[in-house]
């Protein structure tokens, strides 16, 4: 089964800053805030005023996944919309590298591949700026019919829904993904995304067979104060699977009407970022669940390897090509 993604495709801006930096400029920590592109040189001043190191790397969330699956041995394919500069060449042979097809990216020539800065705290924890670029070019588009038809399942992320018809496109490729009887997968990303795209993420919600989220964006998603709410809320949707990610404490698996808890077997030995743990617990997932086969509680530990494995490297992508399929041989 091969899946394709849609999503942002970005260039990953990391800088270690301490709390004081998301203080200064009005930024919750933990979350995604928006801004245009032109305001990237701005940022990278202030950072640089800050004596701070920054590093640049291929990211993009629903990208991440995809990458995952692929380095684990699985099929997957990625389009986003990307400039023909520099950094969308990066970003297209970032992706190939780890033998994603990319055949399908979409190219705006009049603009600029988006950033996203990642600003990671003493405590590790991660917090965004994002600068879309191209990727707020996001729309429906006559190839993505195409696209879609040459897969077996799509994924959709949050991210993309901060790009004006970002949310045109996904309803057109979900409604085409319907008609071919692909599976839909979807994953908001975010807290923030929900609460600011809430209409736009009800709906996606609604329309995915399979649901991908971590505690916060649950509890945003189903309007509930607990996490006990939000797996009983979620339950009631009768999806093929929802998969809810709750940090250390493991993920929380609905199939069936069924409930069931995977924790973690192995913890990472040191923790660098949580930048891409996520996403790649998502790919390992649907690596496991989708392409092996695999019971969703077993999938799921594939997706806790993959993730801790991210954890504890400052890239949100495996730093060989070859270090998942050999954590996955060790299981």
């Amino acid at each position: 089964m091969k899946i394709l993604a849609l999503g942002n495709a970005v260039i990953d801006v990391t800088a270690n800053i301490e709390d004081n930096f998301l203080d200064t400029h009005n930024i919750e920590k933990g979350l995604c805030y928006e801004a245009h592109i032109d305001q990237v040189p701005a940022y990278l001043e202030k950072l640089k005023n800050l004596g701070v190191e920054v590093s640049y790397s291929a990211g993009g969330s629903a990208a991440n996944t995809m990458v995952c699956i692929a380095a684990l041995g699985g099929k997957s394919s990625f389009s986003g919309f990307i400039s023909a500069d520099k950094d969308g060449a990066f970003f297209k042979d970032s992706l190939a590298l780890y033998d994603v097809d990319t055949n399908d990216m979409i190219i705006r020539p009049d603009d600029e591949t988006g950033k996203i800065f990642i600003l990671v705290t003493p405590d590790c924890q991660r917090s965004f700026m994002s600068f879309h670029g191209a990727s707020a070019t996001a729309k429906p588009e006559k190839a993505h019919e195409e696209m879609i038809r040459a897969n077996d399942a799509l994924y959709i992320e949050g991210f993309s829904l901060y790009s004006p018809r970002g949310y045109d496109m996904f309803k057109a490729a979900a409604d085409i993904a319907r008609d071919e009887g692909k599976l839909i997968i979807f994953n908001p990303c975010d807290a923030n995304v929900v609460a600011e795209k809430a209409d736009s993420v009800d709906d996606l919600m609604q329309r995915a067979d399979i649901i991908i989220a971590n505690r916060l964006e649950a509890l945003a998603m189903t309007h509930t104060k607990t996490l006990d709410d939000a797996l009983t809320a979620l339950g009631k949707m009768n999806k093929k699977c929802v998969v809810i990610t709750d940090s250390a404490n493991g993920a929380y698996i609905i199939e069936g009407g069924a409930l069931t808890h995977s924790p973690i077997k192995r913890n990472p030995a040191k923790i660098v970022n949580d930048n891409g743990a996520g996403d790649n617990f998502a790919g390992g997932f649907l690596f496991g669940y989708l392409q092996q086969g695999l019971k969703a509680s077993e999938a799921a530990q594939i997706g806790h390897l993959c993730a801790g494995y991210i954890l504890e490297q400052s890239a949100s992508r495996p730093a060989q090509k070859d270090d998942l399929k050999k954590l996955l041989s060790a299981l």
